[in-house]
């Protein structure tokens, strides 16, 4: 009779809205540290504890286990026996309850064989038990308590403490902890390169982040495109292999996504801080980003606005290009939310799901498949569903569209790239008379036959000479429409419908730097970003 074994898995689900929950950088920060320790430190102090060998094999004895995959709050473990799991199991899940209140850890064990099928079965198994546990025990986001407690508004557990006179949950207590800031700090050190004589720091206060209170902060998480399909891929190739050998080969695959995610954040990372030096020479810069998850093909981070387009694009890159050793280039699609800092990150990251999805699907049925971003720029409180919003906001009376987005990251041979539409944009918002931008997106509100009308008057009025802004040149009506060759509105793949990209230029004001020097700038990055790929 064949050993009896089990297949262990513990994961973290819903980590972005765990982390976005108060909508506190230092909160976000040291939650991200607590993701990040789990399946390292965590995890090493448990095994020890029990007195656990990573093995590559079963052995006749009970103290071992095959490590599976570990990272981005999610461990998998095959374990000697159903009771050394069952041990393992209560003594991580008590551990990192006590230590993580408020923590959305599941975990489940399931039998198994050491032969490819029933490994692949359990396996399947473990994640539909996780999905039944998330179905059947949400996470609550608030308590009920007796009446001698308190419960904290930002995320309604109990109150253990006050900070500038508001009440501090103890989740948000656990996640605010020196030692998880100080924990992210170092290792971002480690994960990043100083420009000389520079040195980098990393504020966990968003205002300090920004450098000032009132500026826009975006929202951006990146995932990887056919990841999935790539390990269902490798898992086919490994049926004849050795068990031993498939898992880790499965196991070296994610590592080298894991290295390629964190080449193109430190390609990123660089590419802002240059920026940021070539606008102000300083000794000391104050970086104004933060990644909040970085785990296998995902990223999650916070940056100033007018710096998300030029790391998103150099990310996207990087990361084509650092995964191309794996047989194939993965992309990217980018999801992200430009708002004001005092917007909540709850809301937010609902948005930033449905934006990254809209993203991931314009680009479905490509090959190669380019990578792709969509965002939302906020400029009032809105509903959490993207696509209602885009109803309301983003479609003309007559039912055409009032965006072109999702963009394709890269270079393009049909389409227009990022940097094109850019500096389109900028063409836009420097020459177009400001007296006929707002008037012009009013009219492609009211649907494509005011929109036409309101064409015909402006390019009239541009070819008398009518018009611009004192001291600045007004755009030549040839660039005109060059731009909008087709008028306010072109022909947009879907059948039946047309969309413009003027409200999408406009938009682009809340995006770029102040300066028209560090406009030009960003330009000339993108272009060479592009070029790069």
């Amino acid at each position: 009779m064949e050993r009896q074994l089990a297949f262990v898995k513990l994961e973290v689900c819903g980590i972005q809205k765990f982390l976005c929950s108060t909508g506190k950088l230092k909160e976000m920060i040291g939650g991200s540290e607590i993701i990040d320790a789990l399946p390292e430190t965590f995890l090493n102090d448990r095994l020890k504890e029990l007195s656990l060998r990573r093995v590559e094999r079963p052995e006749p004895d009970r103290d071992w286990c095959i490590e599976v995959q570990r990272g981005a709050g999610t461990i998998c473990l095959i374990m000697s026996d159903y009771d050394k799991a069952f041990e393992f199991l209560t003594c991580f899940s008590e551990e990192a309850l006590e230590r993580f209140p408020g923590l959305p850890l599941y975990g489940t064990q399931v039998p198994m064989t050491w032969d490819m099928e029933s490994y692949r079965l359990a396996r399947s198994n473990a994640e539909r038990r996780i999905e039944e546990q998330r179905a059947l025990f949400p996470v609550t986001c608030g308590v009920h308590m007796l009446p001698v407690l308190e419960a904290a508004r930002l995320d309604g557990y109990p109150a253990c403490a006050k900070e500038k006179g508001e009440l501090v949950s103890v989740p948000s207590a656990t996640r605010r902890m020196e030692e998880y800031l100080a924990d992210s700090r170092r290792r971002l050190r480690t994960m990043t390169e100083e420009p000389k004589g520079v040195e980098a720091v990393w504020e966990d206060d968003l205002g300090k982040m920004l450098g000032n209170e009132k500026a826009r902060v975006a929202l951006v998480h990146m995932d990887g495109n056919d990841l999935g399909k790539l390990f269902r891929k490798k898992l086919e190739e490994g049926r004849e292999l050795p068990l031993e050998q498939s898992i880790a080969s499965m196991r070296e695959l994610s590592e080298t996504v894991v290295r390629a995610n964190k080449a193109a954040f430190r390609a990123a990372v660089k590419e802002v801080m240059d920026f940021e030096l070539r606008r102000r020479p300083v000794h000391r810069l104050v970086m104004p980003l933060r990644p909040l998850v970085m785990g296998g093909d995902d990223i999650t981070l916070v940056i100033r606005a007018d710096l998300a387009l030029l790391f998103v694009a150099r990310f996207a890159a990087t990361f084509e290009r650092e995964s191309q050793c794996l047989g194939e280039r993965l992309s990217v699609g980018a999801g992200m939310v430009v708002m004001k800092a005092s917007y909540p990150f709850a809301r937010a990251f609902s948005l930033v799901e449905s934006l990254t999805e809209s993203a991931k699907g314009a680009t479905l049925n490509a090959s190669p498949r380019p990578s792709s971003l969509d965002y939302l720029v906020l400029t009032e409180d809105v509903e959490d569903d993207v696509e209602a919003y885009r109803r309301r906001a983003c479609t003309a009376d007559d039912g055409a569209l009032l965006t072109t987005k999702p963009f394709l990251l890269g270079r393009q041979e049909r389409g227009t790239s990022l940097a094109s539409f850019v500096r389109s944009g900028v063409d836009v918002l420097k020459t177009l008379p400001r007296s006929a931008l707002r008037p012009a997106m009013n009219a492609c509100h009211s649907g494509e036959e005011s929109a036409a009308q309101h064409w015909e008057n402006l390019c009239r009025s541009m070819d008398k000479g009518m018009g611009g802004r004192f001291g600045r040149d007004l755009m030549r009506p040839a660039l005109l429409r060059e731009l909008f060759p087709h008028g306010f509105f072109s022909p947009a793949p879907e059948a039946g419908k047309k969309r413009t990209i003027l409200g999408d230029y406009l938009e682009l004001e809340h995006l770029l730097p102040s300066s028209a020097v560090d406009t030009n700038d960003l330009l000339a990055r993108l272009v060479e970003v592009e070029n790069d790929g």
